[in-house]
C-alpha cells in the first residue's frame, strides 16, 4: 500500500466510489454507459435522499456544538439545533420528520461513541494511488479511537456489503493521521423508529490492501477500456436494459 497521497478534496476530479466499482463489477457497459457517456435517468433527489441529506445536517450541527462548547446542547438549545439542521426540507417535511430526528439523537446521545471528543466532523478527502487511483469521500466523525459514517434508511445494512466501505475511510485515517482507528464503523438509524444498527470492525492493513487492491484492477481495466457486457441477473435492474443487445430482458 504504498505510494499513496493525499490530494486537495475540493479539487475537481475523475474518482472512483465502492457502489460506482460495484457497478462495474455487475456489468463494465453499464459502468462505461452510466459514469463515461452519463446516460440513464436524470438524477433526482428522493425523499429518502432528502432526509438523509437533512439528518447528516443535524449530526454535524450536533458534533460541531460538541467541539465548540465541549458540552452536547440541551432542552431549548437541542430543539433549535435539530431545526436548524432540516431547515432544507419543506415546513411539511420538517413536521413530520421532527420526531424521527429526536428519536435519532437520543439514540445516539445513549450511544458509547457519544462519550468520545470528536476530532473530525464531515471531513472530506481525496485519496491518490501510485497508478492514478482517485477515492474521494467524507467522514462523517472521527474520535480519537475511531472512525463513524451514519446512515438513516429503512433497513438494517449488510456487514459484509459495507466492510469495503469502511476500509476506505480507515485508509483514509491513516493517510491523515499516520496511523490506522482502532475501529471503524456505520451507525445506521432505521425509520421511523430512529432505531440505532451498529457494524463496527477492527481494521486489519491486510484486509484494508485487499479492498484497495480490488479497486486498483477496477481502476486498471477501466484504464484499457475493458468495457464488455455481463448479462445476466442484474440485467432487470439495469437502466439501460430496453436498448443493451446483449440484455437478457424482454425488450418493450
Amino acid at each position: 500500500m504504498t505510494g499513496w497521497k493525499l490530494r486537495d478534496p475540493h479539487e475537481k476530479a475523475k474518482y472512483l466510489s465502492i457502489s460506482s466499482a460495484k457497478v462495474y463489477g455487475q456489468c463494465p457497459l453499464s459502468w462505461k454507459k452510466q459514469y463515461l457517456e452519463k446516460g440513464g435517468p436524470a438524477f433526482v433527489q428522493t425523499p429518502a435522499m432528502l432526509l438523509g441529506s437533512a439528518m447528516h445536517e443535524v449530526m454535524q450541527c450536533l458534533n460541531k456544538w460538541r467541539v465548540q462548547s465541549g458540552a452536547f446542547p440541551t432542552g431549548d438549545d437541542l430543539g433549535l439545533l435539530i431545526e436548524r439542521g432540516l431547515r432544507q426540507l419543506t415546513p411539511a417535511q420538517r413536521l413530520l420528520h421532527m420526531t424521527f430526528s429526536q428519536k435519532c439523537l437520543h439514540q445516539y446521545l445513549n450511544h458509547p461513541v457519544s462519550i468520545e471528543q470528536p476530532v473530525f466532523v464531515e471531513k472530506p478527502f481525496l485519496m491518490e494511488s501510485g497508478s492514478g487511483l482517485m477515492l474521494y469521500g467524507i467522514i462523517d466523525l472521527s474520535t480519537p479511537t475511531g472512525v463513524w459514517d451514519y446512515k438513516f434508511t429503512s433497513s438494517r445494512a449488510s456487514a459484509t456489503e459495507y466492510t469495503p466501505q469502511l476500509h476506505l475511510y480507515s485508509w483514509a485515517y491513516h493517510l491523515i493521521t499516520g496511523q490506522f482507528p482502532e475501529h471503524s464503523g456505520l451507525l445506521n438509524f432505521l425509520k421511523p423508529t430512529g432505531n440505532l444498527q451498529e457494524i463496527s470492525i477492527t481494521p486489519d492493513p491486510k484486509n484494508v490492501g485487499q479492498t484497495l487492491d480490488k479497486l486498483e484492477e477496477v481502476h486498471a481495466k477501466i484504464q484499457e477500456r475493458q468495457f464488455d457486457p455481463k448479462p445476466g441477473s442484474n440485467c432487470k435492474q439495469c437502466n439501460f436494459a430496453d436498448t443493451c443487445e446483449a440484455s437478457t430482458t424482454p425488450k418493450t
